[in-house]
């Protein structure tokens, strides 16, 4: 009987693995979106936030683990797992992302107006932030983002995000333009 576990678990494991350079091999064939474009992604930050509290929970019978050696390997094999699918969910994702941006970079662009709500040179801890005034959206990008109007718009500021509606389901935002500028100028 333990034979037989062993076997379903060994080639579990080796399924799991291939899994993960299958996905690694579709991003390196199908690439990543523009670096000029921002995307609004918002199952990739969910995926993110749910493996990093379920790594933070198996801390706790990670602190076990030195006093309990039979549980270290079990242990070791569901962090690995874990750290695994998220690392082919990421992989997968991004090959997502531009299968989305190919269909839809020939399409109309679309206009929203939003409010640039924060900037890293105004708060350090923000990033990018702006909510959209049309339904209240808040989107918050990471400070090192590459966007071409990055550099241009200020907190405050009232700006024309041009936005490409994917056929998958993911907007992207191609440029955005000062309407207005903020009060504080």
């Amino acid at each position: 009987m333990k034979q037989i576990t062993n076997l379903y678990l060994q080639t579990a494991l080796l399924v799991f693995l291939l899994v993960v350079v299958a996905s690694v091999g579709i991003l390196v064939f199908v690439g990543a979106p523009p670096d000029n474009i921002v995307s609004l992604n918002s199952t990739l930050h969910m995926a993110a936030e749910a493996m990093a509290v379920i790594t933070g929970i198996l801390c706790f019978p990670g602190i076990l683990c030195i006093f309990i050696k039979k549980i270290r390997i079990p242990l070791l094999i569901i962090v690995a797992v874990i750290l695994l699918s998220f690392f082919a969910f990421c992989c997968l994702n991004i090959a997502y992302e531009r299968l989305n941006y190919s269909f839809a970079k020939d399409k109309e662009l679309h206009q929203r107006t939003c409010v640039i709500t924060a900037h890293q040179h105004t708060h350090q801890d923000d990033g990018f932030a702006f909510r959209f005034l049309d339904n209240g959206q808040e989107v918050t990008l990471p400070e090192d983002k590459s966007a071409p109007f990055y550099h241009y718009v200020e907190e405050g500021d009232t700006c024309v995000a041009y936005i490409l509606t994917g056929a998958l389901g993911i907007d992207y935002i191609v440029d955005m333009r000062v309407k207005r500028r903020g009060r504080n100028r």
